[in-house]
């Protein structure tokens, strides 16, 4: 009860006893329940009366707020405490992550290493140096950490070529032609070819087979559908005859190159791409640059079957050092190279195998040559780096082309800028997307996740590549020296073992 003779220290006492009997009420309640017991005349409070009181207020206002710490104590700052059937209090639902001003940042296991925003082995945005998080619970999806796959030494080509790769349907590698460096030092052109056989008695070495009928670089292979390869055109300046018209074919059950029919005029740097049909196969060449220095505009079809060239429709816009992709739909996707003026082209266009005819569709949103254009499983085609339109300067961002759209949207950069590079898709056990590796200046490699759209794998590796072929969709055979395999498994369990 409150006492009217002493109403201030009534109220504490009425404070004191609701903390002993109850849970932790605030002094404005304690207030309000004392003003609501005490009596109207409570008027009789005079100065004499207070005086004593007032000087004992302390004393005793320090004992009530050390006992609400006490029953308070427990609660940490945040979410309100939600009270409980039995009248008692709960903890919070969630409380946030601490920090502490004596640790260091520690990496996560997706730690990159090159760091990129948002992601890598240093601070990101909001942290600061000498504080640390709490670690995020694992993520559901792979994380691509530096550890992922397995980089395998296959050691030493003899020569070590530069020309084109490409995957045969009984598990070999074959790689032919481009530049050799001599004793003197002096890089030459080359009629060499050299495969890599998966499971043979030298399975971790390449091995020569036959030579192709004269020196190229600067050249296409394509698989064709019963497993031969077609070898079209390049440059041979040795002779003085400029870039070559002619074209032949490798059998991986012979080991041998025999020369077949002719294109209409000598092409380098230009686009090869297999168009499988009903009524037989054709490659679709196009583009590259003549026995001048301007680039071509006209293209023409070989048909397997008869082993012949015949001129089909030109392309829109000149072109060299362009990409070619066969879409979903059938139709084949051109994009970028240089004109017959030296531009660097954001363009693009379709061909399409039914009329023979070219047509412009959306432009990249970069200029570009040395790229790469790659078909991801959802019809949808990655393209990756090359020179921008500046002429010398390596491009590090990418960008994907939707076919129902026909547009190019950016996507996420790649860690290292790269151009002439190579790129595959690969699928393994911790890592499924599109590699790319090496280039210039890039003795790296990297892998693009189609899901987030962003490059989350990086590895340095052995040395510098000169191309890439996939085998079997998880592993990748590097060819340069030393050549290598890449498996994208981890090393326990690696098939490429």
């Amino acid at each position: 009860m409150n006492d009217p003779k002493d109403p201030i220290g009534g109220l504490l006492r009425s404070y004191y006893q609701s903390i002993q009997r109850d849970a932790p009420v605030s002094l404005s309640a304690a207030v309000e329940r004392s003003l609501r017991n005490a009596p109207a005349e409570g008027a009789g409070l005079t100065p004499r009366r207070l005086f004593g009181p007032v000087l004992g207020f302390a004393a005793v206002a320090a004992v009530a707020f050390a006992i609400v710490a006490l029953v308070l104590g427990g609660l940490t700052p945040g979410p309100t405490a939600r009270p409980t059937e039995a009248g008692g209090l709960t903890a919070p639902a969630s409380a946030s992550p601490t920090t502490s001003p004596t640790q260091t940042i520690v990496p996560s296991s997706g730690c990159s290493i090159v760091p990129s925003a948002g992601q890598g082995c240093g601070p990101t945005a909001g942290e600061t140096p000498g504080e640390t998080t709490e670690p995020s619970p694992p993520s559901p999806t792979p994380t691509y950490p530096v550890t992922s796959g397995t980089l395998i030494r296959l050691g030493d080509m003899n020569p070590a070529l530069t020309g084109p790769a490409v995957f045969l349907n009984n598990a070999t590698i074959l790689v032919a032609g481009g530049l050799v460096t001599g004793g003197n030092r002096v890089r030459t052109r080359t009629d060499k070819a050299e495969i890599f056989v998966e499971g043979g008695a030298n399975s971790h070495t390449f091995q020569p087979t036959g030579p192709m009928t004269q020196p190229r670089y600067l050249h296409t292979l394509t698989l064709l559908g019963d497993g031969r390869v077609l070898v079209v055109g390049g440059a041979d300046m040795s002779d003085g005859s400029g870039n070559l018209a002619s074209a032949e074919i490798y059998d991986p059950s012979t080991g041998k190159f025999t020369a077949t029919g002719s294109m209409s005029v000598g092409r380098a740097e230009h686009i090869a791409t297999l168009i499988p049909g009903a009524a037989g196969d054709k490659v679709l060449v196009a583009g590259g640059y003549g026995g001048g220095t301007l680039p071509l505009a006209s293209a023409e079809l070989y048909d397997v079957t008869s082993g012949t060239f015949s001129p089909t429709g030109s392309m829109t816009t000149p072109r060299q050092r362009q990409t070619a992709t066969l879409l979903d739909s059938g139709l084949v996707l051109i994009t970028g190279g240089i004109d017959d003026y030296s531009h660097v082209l954001a363009s693009a266009e379709l061909y399409d195998p039914k009329t023979g005819i070219f047509r412009a569709t959306g432009s990249m949103t970069t200029p570009r040559e040395w790229h790469t254009a790659t078909l991801l499983g959802d019809g949808r085609v990655l393209v990756t780096g090359g020179i921008g339109a500046d002429q010398s300067t390596p491009l590090a961002s990418a960008e994907i082309y939707d076919p129902v759209t026909g547009k190019f949207t950016p996507t996420g950069s790649m860690k290292v800028a790269r151009s002439q590079h190579t790129a595959a898709w690969v699928q393994g056990s911790l890592i499924q997307g599109v590699a790319v590796v090496g280039g210039d200046p890039g003795n790296s490699l990297e892998v693009f996740d189609p899901t987030t759209g962003t490059f989350r794998y990086f590895q340095n590796l052995l040395g510098p590549t000169s191309a890439a072929a996939t085998m079997g969709g998880d592993r990748l055979v590097l060819t340069g020296q030393p050549a290598q395999m890449y498996c994208s498994w981890p090393a326990a369990f690696s098939p490429c073992q």
